[in-house]
Parts: structure tokens; C-alpha cells; sequence
């Protein structure tokens, strides 16, 4: 089973792109589509995690580790988006909040609550201060299943070819 923990902000949305949407349809249209949506996808960055998902599609499970995790809207909205590229459904799960809320821990309990420590897995995320950084302070060494984006262009071609090496065992 190949595992990706997924981070939305900074991820699926950027600054760069939503910078552009704001510039081109205006603010009013902007928020229009923020409010309906929840947030602006940038459609290259969502586009290449589907690309990586579906190399792996019978065996892969997506995690969302980000805040959106937190609200079944922002849930059912992160599915909607993926499955719609996709034309599919895969395994989907969240993560869990801890009492601290590092997410480290909350990637490292989910690991290994369900049975998942031998597993190939992936983290997509634009801030690791608390998965590889200095907050979290658990068992596991993140940083070789790490793939950090800059929140200015998201999850981009350097990303995700970093990604699939990581899955594929490379």
C-alpha cells in the first residue's frame, strides 16, 4: 500500500495562482468562487497529484493531514476535487488531531494505529516545522518521505517527480 499524507494550503492552493485568479476575474468574482469552493485549486498542481495517484491507483490510500481535515466540508470538498480529475474513488482517510497538535504525531499515530509503520508513504506539505522540525519529537525520522512545497507554486513538477520516486522505492 502506498500512503500520501496530503497538506491543502500551500499545496493544492498557492499564492501565485490565487494572486493570478484575484488579478483576472477581480475580487468580487474571486470571492464569489472562494466562498462556494472554499479555496482556489490551482488546477497544475491538482492535476499532477492525480497523476501520481492514479501510477499507483489499486494500491494507494490518501491521508488528509491538513486543517481542512478538520470540517466534513473541507473534506467532502478535497475528495470532490480529486475524485472529479481522477474519474474515480480511491481509499480516502484523515488523520487524527493530537493533544498537541503536531502533526508528526498525528502522521506517526495514524502509521501506526493502523498496522501501517512497513508501508511506502509520501508527505505533502509546504510547512514541516512540526514533522521534521524541532516541534516534533516522536520516533520516526520523517524527512527521507518528505516532499515540501513552497507555498508561492504548490505541488509542481520538481514535487512531484520527488514524490513518485519516493513511492516507487527509488
Amino acid at each position: 500500500m502506498k500512503l500520501v499524507f496530503l497538506d491543502i494550503d500551500g499545496v493544492l492552493n498557492n499564492t501565485n495562482y490565487t494572486i493570478y485568479i484575484f488579478e483576472i476575474l477581480g475580487r468580487d468574482k474571486a470571492y464569489e468562487i472562494i466562498k462556494e469552493d472554499l479555496d482556489i485549486f490551482d488546477p497544475i498542481s491538482l492535476e499532477l497529484l492525480c497523476k501520481l495517484i492514479d501510477k499507483f491507483k489499486n494500491d494507494i490510500r490518501v491521508i488528509l493531514s491538513s486543517t481542512w481535515r478538520l470540517n466534513q466540508k473541507g473534506i467532502d470538498k478535497v475528495k470532490e476535487k480529486i475524485f472529479g480529475v481522477l474519474g474515480y474513488e480511491i481509499p480516502f482517510d484523515i488523520t487524527k488531531r493530537h493533544k498537541d497538535m503536531i502533526r508528526g504525531y498525528e502522521i506517526e499515530e495514524y502509521l501506526s494505529n493502523n498496522n501501517l509503520l512497513g508501508e511506502d508513504y509520501i508527505i505533502i506539505d509546504d510547512d514541516t516545522y512540526d514533522i521534521i522540525g524541532n516541534k516534533y519529537k516522536g520516533n520516526m525520522n520523517f524527512g527521507e518521505h518528505m516532499v515540501e512545497c513552497n507555498h508561492d507554486i504548490g505541488f509542481q513538477g520538481k514535487e512531484y517527480l520527488k514524490a513518485y520516486e519516493i513511492l516507487k522505492g527509488e
